[in-house]
């Protein structure tokens, strides 16, 4: 079965869900656009031998050929999203419409990555 990790599969979780999967014997590629991703994460897909696709997910237009698309794009800083709201939509809204939409009649599942930040609104207000 071959799996594509949309966006976020070079971030802390993308990664070692695909290494994950590698390890279960499925075919695995990444895309990220790199912008959020460390070396050691980077570093760790190539050695496993995961092809890793520099795009950004707003502007995703291929999941052809793939059966599953694991969807782990996301920016999660809450400090970081009351400063830049618009990026925030951009990124967590629109691109994750954008793979939908692309995939949506293409591929047998889509998997949202569900997970995100977590904290507790007083701290947020009173960051």
């Amino acid at each position: 079965m071959k799996i594509l990790i949309t966006g976020g599969g070079a971030g802390f979780i993308g990664h070692n869900l695909a290494i994950y999967f590698i390890s279960k014997g499925f075919d695995i590629t990444v895309l990220d656009s790199l912008e959020r991703s460390t070396d050691f994460a980077v570093n760790r897909l190539r050695e496993h031998g995961i092809p890793i696709i520099k795009a950004d997910v707003r502007s995703f237009s291929d999941c052809n050929g793939f059966d599953v698309v694991v969807h782990a794009a996301a920016y999660v800083s809450v400090p970081e999203s009351m400063e830049r709201p618009v990026d925030y939509i951009e990124n967590n809204v629109v691109g994750t419409a954008r793979v939908v939409h692309e995939c949506g009649r293409l591929v047998q599942d889509y998997l949202p990555e569900l997970c995100g930040g977590l904290w507790k609104p007083n701290q947020v207000a009173n960051s």
